[in-house]
């Protein structure tokens, strides 16, 4: 699995009261997320139904899931014959966690090496082919995160059932389908628009020099801001002067508004999302 780290220039994460403990695992799946992407990407190819979500497998990944956030392994299930369930596995550590969408993408992904002319399974496509598995149409996913320093590693187990990736290259033929003409794969923000630090790192480190080469200065601004029960802990890395006065200065201001903050935030970080200008 992939090991991907992102340095980005804003993250917000919303708590409860308290605070997770470096080493402590949290379980913090999005089931809508992560049935989202499913769905999305199975609707690209042929004759290939929806999944529906399954909260039996859903308790047996995030089970595995925790394990695997406590003792750093990534492996597969000893359980999955006796369970009768297909596996997929994500890993990855960055500056925030990693959305379910991601994981999804990335296994969907290998169909860039999937050859439809002589189906089969292979190692380098197996997440691909379990995630458009024409008979798995029951899914559940668990999402376990442990914070280490300034890096969060999230292990994201999805649990599938019928099986997939089983058979002959008849069965193969029959389970995998080809991609519907004119379709293309969708981005990361489409789904899953909050998937913050997620988006990739083509533009992260763009503007954000302190030296003095006509680029504009950045400084770092720390703030809690309190709303009733809920604390939320913002990073903010902004660049020096803001040209436009209207602009929201942080990248997730449609959580931070649905989430009710406006009226304490939104004046000054979500002002066109809050409409606070």
């Amino acid at each position: 699995m992939e090991r991907i780290q992102i340095i980005v220039s804003i993250s917000l994460l919303v708590f409860g009261i308290g605070y997770a403990k470096a080493g402590q695992v949290q379980i913090i799946t999005d089931k809508n997320v992560c049935l989202h992407a499913h769905n999305a990407l199975r609707a690209l190819h042929r004759n290939t139904p929806s999944m529906t979500w399954d909260y039996v497998l859903q308790k047996q990944a995030e089970d595995y899931a925790k394990e695997l956030a406590r003792s750093g392994e990534v492996k597969h299930s000893s359980q999955l014959n006796q369970l009768q369930s297909g596996e997929n596995i994500f890993k990855g550590s960055a500056s925030c966690a990693y959305s379910c969408a991601k994981a999804v993408l990335s296994w969907y992904n290998e169909i860039k090496d999937y050859d439809f002319n002589s189906p089969g399974f292979s190692s380098a496509t197996g997440h691909f082919t379990q995630v458009v598995w024409r008979a798995s149409i029951k899914v559940g996913v668990g999402v376990a995160t442990v914070k280490s320093g300034r890096m969060v590693t999230t292990v994201i187990v999805g649990r599938y059932k019928a099986r997939g990736n089983f058979g002959d290259s008849q069965n193969y033929r029959r389970n995998v389908l080809q991609r519907l003409p004119g379709t293309s794969v969708p981005s990361l923000a489409s789904l899953d628009p909050k998937a913050g630090c997620n988006s990739g790192g083509s533009n992260n480190n763009k503007g954000t020099s302190s030296g003095n080469n006509g680029q504009p200065r950045v400084y770092y601004e720390r703030r809690i801001i309190r709303n009733g029960r809920q604390t939320i802990i913002i990073t903010i890395r902004r660049q020096r002067p803001q040209k436009d006065a209207c602009a929201d200065v942080l990248g997730d201001c449609m959580n931070l508004k649905r989430n009710g903050v406006c009226d304490t935030a939104g004046k000054e970080l979500c002002k066109k999302t809050c409409n606070a200008c």
